[in-house]
């Protein structure tokens, strides 16, 4: 372990809804410290160098080596460990693959993003700053009010059960239905235009209008289903003719 001890500058960095503290020492070089990341749930609290390290490796292969840097700051004259952004990407993935539900849902959020751009950003290093974070919220609404839809979609088919023809039907008949609404195709049509994979996320490559208006669409819907006791295509498309959109590309 390095004993380098640098001094750094503090500032809050933006990830959509959620804001850390942001570390760049005197060379520019962007790190998180040890005790924010217990802060925010991704490891436990009150641990030394070499246990965090053995937690991150425990159930793995092969061994990731964390590089700490010693930093101080005006609120820390005593340094505290930091890990870079690049190591703290990598402790990420790891957390991700035990299954640490926070690494999860850090990982989901900064979909399609750098956080190094975010940094960049906070700092004053502009990378369109407003443009990104503006994306960010609006990316974060629409999985907050997909799961919500999601949860009312689940409670009507419980309440009116019926044979799925194939797997996830209740779910996907629905978001088939927004997504043709909006913007005149289909999930499926969408990822052969996107070229992703089945399992990659079509709305991480969204417009950021698109988004606004899925997460309306979504809104409405989900009061539909849930107060109304409307079937969830039927709602979705009570939604869509509330709000009236023309269909658009979904890049937009």
């Amino acid at each position: 372990m390095t004993t380098l001890v640098l001094s750094a500058e503090v500032t809050d960095v933006n990830i959509g809804f959620l804001v850390i503290d942001g570390l760049m020492d005197e060379n520019g070089n962007f790190y998180i410290a040890v005790p924010q990341m217990a802060d925010i749930d991704l490891v436990p609290p009150n641990r030394s160098s070499k246990q965090l390290e053995a937690f991150i490796n425990t159930g793995f292969q092969s061994h990731v080596k964390l590089d700490f840097v010693k930093l101080k700051t005006e609120f820390n004259p005593k340094p505290i460990n930091a890990i870079s952004l690049k190591t703290f990407e990598v402790l990420l993935a790891r957390l991700d693959r035990k299954g640490n539900v926070k690494a999860q849902e850090f990982r989901d959020v900064l979909a399609g993003l750098s956080l190094h751009q975010l940094f960049c950003d906070a700092f004053g290093i502009r990378f369109e700053k407003e443009e990104r974070q503006s994306w960010l919220k609006a990316r974060m609404l629409t999985k907050e009010t997909f799961w919500f839809m999601g949860d009312s979609i689940k409670q009507y088919y419980l309440e009116h059960p019926r044979q799925e023809k194939y797997p996830s039907q209740n779910y996907c008949e629905a978001f088939d239905t927004l997504n043709f609404a909006l913007f005149g195709k289909r999930s499926k049509t969408i990822k052969e235009i996107l070229g992703i994979g089945k399992s990659a996320l079509n709305r991480d490559h969204f417009g950021q209008n698109s988004l606004k208006k899925i997460e309306m669409i979504q809104r409405i819907a989900e009061a539909q289903i849930k107060y109304e006791s409307k079937k969830p295509v039927e709602a979705v498309k009570f939604a869509a003719a509330v709000m009236n959109y023309q269909v658009s590309d979904f890049r937009e």
